[in-house]
């Protein structure tokens, strides 16, 4: 029987602070390009050189705001009545439903965001970046009852604190310095009663503060995640990247 081969893997990652394009080859390491832009058409205009040859699909991690958590027992459709609740939505935003297990995450951009992507991209599959990261988190093995997951985009720090197998919480909080971020994860983990001695952390995105971040924090949570394991990631001119930025992306090869 001849070997199975992955497909080819696309993705981009677009938040307010730029966007990113990756993809996989049939040897070798992921490439990735980013761009420090929100331009929609430079990313139009670097998809077509970028990606080839074609996937059957695109992924595309949006990271905006949080996502807003509705428990599947109680949801009731249409998914913009609970955002209505939160934010203004309008008939131009697209509405997005991710299932986390027990909860369906919701979240929406506007049309103008995402036509786009629709209209460029080889058939894209949109995703909450939290929603890929939970679902990272949820298939990592963890000794420990409590794993938590970090995810820096620009000043932003996004959470997910998952205890004994179940989703806790989602959220996000904007930081001034690494010290502002550090005392308020320790807050968290003693508000929810997770010791740090028992709580697995993973430490994923990119910001001017995340390696003084990463050198603070792994003093006092002694369980880091070496996400970085198995997967090799390069810029367009070879240069060894962080898999942690791009995680979201990637998932568990």
């Amino acid at each position: 029987m001849a070997p199975r081969t992955k497909p080819v893997h696309h993705a981009i990652h677009f938040s307010p602070v730029g966007f990113s394009l990756l993809k996989s080859q049939p040897s070798g390491p992921f490439i990735v390009e980013t761009y420090k832009s929100t331009t929609l058409s430079t990313m139009q205009r670097e998809c077509g050189s970028f990606f080839t040859p074609p996937a059957e699909q695109t992924l595309v991690s949006l990271n905006f705001t949080p996502p807003f958590l509705v428990p599947k027992a109680l949801y009731q459709t249409p998914a913009s009545q609970y955002l209505k609740m939160q934010q203004e939505v309008s008939d131009s935003d697209e509405v997005f439903e991710d299932d986390l297990g027990e909860y369906v995450a919701i979240y929406a951009l506007p049309l103008s965001k995402t036509l786009p992507m629709r209209t460029t991209l080889q058939n894209p599959k949109f995703h909450h970046t939290y929603t890929l990261l939970y679902q990272y988190l949820a298939q990592c093995p963890s000794e420990f009852p409590n794993q938590l997951l970090l995810h820096f985009c620009g000043n932003r720090m996004g959470f997910i604190l998952m205890k004994n197998g179940k989703l806790f919480i989602i959220s996000e909080l904007t930081y001034t310095t690494k010290e502002d971020a550090f005392y308020y994860v320790l807050h968290l983990l003693q508000q929810q009663e997770a010791r740090r001695d028992e709580t697995d952390l993973v430490i994923t995105g990119d910001a001017p503060e995340f390696k003084g971040f990463v050198q603070l924090i792994k003093r006092h949570l002694p369980h880091l995640r070496n996400v970085e394991k198995g997967v090799s990631v390069t810029d367009v001119k070879g240069q060894k990247e962080s898999a942690a930025t791009y995680l979201q992306l990637i998932g568990i090869q």
